[in-house]
């Protein structure tokens, strides 16, 4: 599975309308085992920083940053 490099276009790619208006007022949803595999993905970038990092807060930003910029130029 590709990762969107968005939230916004994660959702846009996996979400879909209650159309019975069953759950929610026709609201958008998304399956929460997307949620996990999007998070897990999400987290293993973070967690690669923080190990590069070495704990220093000001490095951990730094990357995450980083990470941040690389998503966007996806």
């Amino acid at each position: 599975m590709q990762f969107p490099k968005t939230f916004q276009e994660f959702i846009d790619n996996y979400s879909f309308e209650d159309r019975k208006e069953i759950y929610t007022n026709g609201s958008d949803l998304i399956s929460s085992f997307r949620v996990m595999q999007a998070w897990e993905h999400y987290m293993d970038l973070f967690r690669d920083a923080y190990e590069l990092s070495d704990g220093d807060i000001y490095i951990f930003g730094y990357y995450c940053k980083k990470i941040l910029k690389d998503m966007e130029e996806l």
